[in-house]
């Protein structure tokens, strides 16, 4: 029957579930994107969720599919509510169609019959006894997302016996009834399910490779890129988005000898890791935009003494407290430009999971080489959602793990040790303590080679230069950016961060079309490789800029260092929820029609 209705097997599908807080959206949602990747499916999932402790709402995307899922859709097949109070706020992120199922508790008194897709056309809400099954199973209405799961898994065909496992194992802390009576939650949802929907529905997927694949955030892939890279020390304080990174280091680095610091703020955070590397620690931090503008004067403590550290900064909504679980791309400018004085640092930037896990170890090697802070933007869209990449996908990188920073010149082992030593290479040799005759002071003060203060201006400028020296070496060996897309695309997108995704998918949907399109991801933002990026935009016949920023920072960074965008167009908005492919399109094909 399943094959009348569908002769071909379903690419993706995009599931939406959501609840108010307390709920179990979240957690039902990974268990489900967990099975499904499990079941050889390439998985995507999105979380959105109010800043409050308990209550407001929250929401899962999952995009589940046999291909590549690189960026979020808004366009869904399946709309779950387990309450209906949370529709509006989520009502204008969904794009319903006239096939979308969607499905309420038949308890909740406040979810109409009927709802209108984006064509104004009516869609039946069908009906389903979430509540009463969960309060049979497990005595209480909180089992309600685990009766969604069952259903969710069900109408995604995926194995019967994978999540009871899962369910099981999360729950075992709460005793074997517990467990049993959540697993028979899951179970009455696999069978309310029944066939009936699963065919109208046509949910039957393609399976893709069964390769061994790894489920995590872009937050655990820094934290894996972290231990790769041989990190040693690490202090934060906790801040929405990126307190993961420090709760699984505090897990992981200890066991392997390394060290783990919560500090009292975001200022001794930066500090301690300055202390540490300074002893010759790999050290890191990382934060969010409340908590870099906090680091900013320490930042440059770092990069005046040539200390190397990393900051991983997982951007969220701004300016002051701003939204602290909602995403945006609006840190360019503290990141690049954030200091007092001229304080070179590097800035580069992540675009999805595996790039997170990429570009912390690409930062340890910068900061180790070239003796300076590293910033690594990410963002909330990034750092929280999951993906199913497979085992593949973190191939080790010899070339940029193992640099020794602290080799001690032996040319001339009676010639008093300079730590700032002048010369052609501005690296000059770095030592720590305990090591015998290479003893230096180092300070904020402007300094002479062997560190020892002094307010020369000639010594200042020289400093100055020498420090910027390394930039200027570093952008020679760094590409700084990739192309992807048509060698001679009429279309060209620049783009950046979480954002590059909803490019690529903009671009490929484009060019199916005959619109040839191309987008240059840019990874490193300062340095800027802005010559090979101009080289790009001059050969393209219409150029688009797209970013998650209101005022858009990345285009001004661009136009600073000389990448000129006069007749480009300028695809950009304030954050809480991500620039879509959709919008990248459209907006292209306005302008350019």
């Amino acid at each position: 029957m399943a094959s009348e209705v569908q002769e071909a097997p379903r690419r993706a599908l995009t599931i939406f579930l959501m609840g108010s807080g307390g709920d179990g959206v979240i957690t039902a949602g990974e268990l489900l994107a967990r099975a499904a990747a499990h079941d050889g499916l390439g998985c995507h999932l999105t979380k959105s969720f109010g800043p409050q402790i308990r209550g407001g709402e929250s929401a899962v995307w999952l995009q589940v599919s046999a291909d590549e899922v690189r960026s979020p859709a808004v366009s869904a097949d399946v709309v779950m509510a387990l309450s209906w109070e949370s529709f509006p706020r989520f009502a204008g992120q969904l794009d319903l169609s006239p096939g979308t199922l969607v499905l309420v508790d038949e308890a909740d008194s406040k979810a109409p019959d009927q709802i209108e897709d984006r064509e104004g056309n009516p869609l039946t809400a069908v009906r389903v006894p979430i509540r009463r099954l969960a309060e049979e199973e497990t005595g209480s209405q909180l089992g309600r997302n685990l009766v969604a799961l069952g259903f969710l898994s069900a109408l995604l065909g995926l194995p019967a016996e994978t999540i009871p496992q899962a369910i099981a194992k999360r729950l075992k802390k709460r005793g074997g009834t517990v467990v049993a009576n959540n697993v028979r939650a899951f179970e009455r949802g696999q069978a309310l399910a029944g066939e009936s929907l699963y065919v109208a529905l046509g949910a039957k997927l393609a399976r893709g490779d069964k390769r061994p694949r790894i489920f995590m955030s872009g937050n655990d892939a820094v934290t894996l890129g972290a231990l790769y890279s041989g990190v040693e020390f690490f202090a934060g304080y906790p801040i929405t988005p990126a307190s993961e990174i420090l709760s699984s280091l505090a897990a992981e680095l200890p066991g392997i000898g390394g060290t783990v610091i919560q500090a009292e703020d975001e200022i001794a955070a930066m500090t301690m890791v300055i202390g540490a590397s300074f002893g010759g620690k790999k050290a890191m931090t990382a934060t969010s935009g409340p908590g870099l503008s906090l680091k900013t004067e320490a930042i440059g403590l770092a990069a005046h003494a040539e200390i190397p550290c990393v900051i991983v900064n997982v951007q969220r909504g701004g300016p002051s407290t701003g939204m602290p679980t909602m995403t945006e791309q609006a840190d360019i400018q503290l990141a690049v430009y954030g200091a007092h004085g001229d304080v070179p640092r590097v800035v580069i930037a992540a675009t999805d999971t595996r790039g997170c896990y990429e570009a912390t170890v690409k930062a340890f090697y910068l900061a180790e080489r070239y003796q300076t802070p590293v910033i690594v933007l990410t963002d909330q869209l990034i750092g929280h959602r999951l993906e199913a990449l497979p085992a593949d996908s973190f191939e080790p990188h010899e070339s940029f793990s193992k640099v020794n920073r602290r080799t001690v010149p032996e040319d001339n082992p009676t010639e008093p040790y300079k730590r700032y030593r002048l010369g052609r290479n501005p690296i000059s040799p770095m030592s720590h303590p305990g090591i015998e005759g290479c003893a230096y002071r180092t300070s904020g003060i402007v300094h002479q080679e062997n560190g020892c203060p002094t307010s020369d201006a000639g010594i200042h400028h020289v400093m100055n230069e020498k420090r910027q020296r390394k930039m200027d070496m570093l952008l020679k060996e760094m590409g700084g950016f990739q192309v992807v897309g048509p060698d001679e695309a009429e279309f060209g997108i620049i783009s950046w961060g979480s954002t590059s995704g909803a490019a690529l998918d903009a671009a490929a949907r484009l060019t199916a079309r005959g619109r040839r399109t191309s987008v240059c991801i840019v990874e490193l933002l300062h340095p800027l490789p802005a010559e090979g990026i101009a080289a790009y935009a001059a050969k393209r016949r219409h150029l688009a800029v797209a970013e998650l920023s209101y005022s858009a920072q990345f285009a001004r960074l661009l136009r600073s260092e000389g990448v000129p965008l006069l007749d480009a167009l300028l695809i950009h908005r304030g954050g809480g929820h991500p620039l879509l492919a959709s919008e990248i399109e459209r907006r292209l094909e306005e302008q350019f029609q």
